[in-house]
């Protein structure tokens, strides 16, 4: 059987980004997307699924009509390690560990994933990332999630 998609990555990125597309608007029927003035909880996920789904339509087509490499190997490792550091900071902050704990915790096990860390600059860039998240979520949203482990 001779493969149809002449540029496999993009092809296949096409399918996926399809696939998550229509999910997420499966998901987000019932949600009232509202107006413009007033936007309903609908709105952003169904327009962020909308436009992930014409990125995927434009790699599918592209992945059809240009020519690329084979897909090579999958990394096996990275999925595992990335899924795992996501499944690490659910616990984490539902243990109580807090954003600051879980947020490092968490970017180092996806670290992990590469073969060759350089453990200094990503520690710098989780300190980074933390105190962002920090500055959203806590002080800006006034989402109530502790910074430090709380003390049982």
């Amino acid at each position: 059987m001779p493969n149809r998609a002449y540029n496999p990555e993009d092809f296949w990125t096409g399918v996926l980004f399809l696939c998550i597309s229509a999910f997420f608007i499966w998901g987000g029927y019932g949600l009232e997307s509202g107006t413009m003035a007033r936007i309903g909880p609908g709105f952003f996920p169904h327009w962020i699924a909308v436009g992930l789904g014409m990125l995927g339509l434009y790699l599918l087509v592209k992945g059809l009509a240009t020519r690329g490499g084979s897909l090579g190997p999958w990394g096996v490792r990275g999925i595992v390690m990335v899924t795992g550091s996501l499944v690490l900071f659910g616990l984490s902050m539902s243990y109580g560990m807090g954003l600051v704990v879980s947020g490092i915790a968490t970017m180092a096990a996806a670290a992990l994933a590469a073969p060759h860390v350089r453990w200094i600059p990503m520690l710098a860039v989780a300190a980074v990332v933390v105190a962002c998240s920090a500055v959203l979520f806590v002080t800006l949203l006034g989402l109530p999630f502790p910074l430090w482990p709380e003390l049982r």
